[in-house]
């Protein structure tokens, strides 16, 4: 949610894209879909507990409670960086396990922030997601 966090490890602000979520929640009320914001789960910066606080609150703050889909981190990118002769930005990092217990404690911790909003799991955690 920092945008200098964002800006830092994107090479890009994410003010458009916060102003974009909120829009396009705007503009779904009006209409039969339901917008999924999907947050990636990077090993690195999970520990983060404010961050992910202020991320469920600012969705579930927004207009048609959109879901809020936490993606655990896995490294499928890190073969198409090879093919294309790129350095893979977030080499060495670990996937998560299925069941790994900081993404229960990440989900708790949504979850109870946003009390009001659909909050799951993506990827593979999709299959143990209640």
């Amino acid at each position: 949610m920092d945008s200098e966090t964002h800006k830092h490890l994107t090479r890009f602000s994410n003010e458009i894209i916060l102003m974009n979520i909120k829009k396009l929640s705007i503009f779904s009320m009006s209409k039969v879909i339901k917008p999924v914001i999907r947050f990636p789960l990077v090993p690195e910066l999970i520990g983060r507990e404010v961050n992910l606080a202020q991320t469920a609150s600012f969705v579930s703050a927004l207009e048609g409670r959109p879901e809020l889909n936490l993606l655990p981190y896995h490294a499928m990118g890190e073969k198409k960086y090879e093919m294309m002769g790129a350095d893979y930005p977030l080499e060495g990092l670990s996937a998560y396990e299925q069941r790994a217990p900081k993404l229960q404690e990440v989900l708790a911790l949504c979850r109870s922030v946003a009390s009001e909003t659909r909050v799951s799991l993506g990827g593979d955690a999709v299959l143990w997601e209640d």
